[in-house]
């Protein structure tokens, strides 16, 4: 068994190292606006599925992914019933939803009047192509 009593002080001194600044010019590269928009346009080219970006206003672009839905309809057997009605309704109400056929024979009847050959002119000297009477 021992017993003691001290009373003292100390002192300590030490040392540290410390990072200092150091301000160089480096080399940097600004991409042209030809570069930057082609590099944009891989970019929203390749954004994965239900992925979108977004612009507000006087804001920043930014990434977003839409929300997890749950399916339409509960059965396949009702989906396959009333998806054929919807589509028949809001094509009968719509001026803009047509059948393929019909845009396409609409298409070929406005590219068949650019085709067409200008009026010849009249060989009795009728200026612009008009038949004098």
């Amino acid at each position: 068994m021992g017993r003691g009593k001290s009373f003292g002080t100390s002192e300590t001194q030490g040392t540290s190292e410390v990072f200092v600044t150091r301000y160089e010019l480096l080399p940097m590269q600004m991409y042209s606006l030809e570069e930057q928009l082609h590099r944009l346009t891989g970019e929203l080219k390749n954004l994965p599925r239900r992925e979108c970006c977004v612009k507000h206003e006087g804001e920043r672009p930014f990434r977003t992914r839409t929300a997890d839905l749950a399916p339409a309809f509960r059965s396949a057997y009702f989906q396959r019933m009333m998806v054929p009605i919807y589509l028949k309704g809001i094509t009968a109400r719509s001026q803009y939803l047509v059948p393929t056929a019909d845009a396409d024979a609409a298409i070929e009847a406005r590219f068949a009047g650019l085709l067409k050959p200008p009026p010849t002119p009249d060989p009795g000297g009728a200026p612009n192509g008009l038949v004098s009477n």
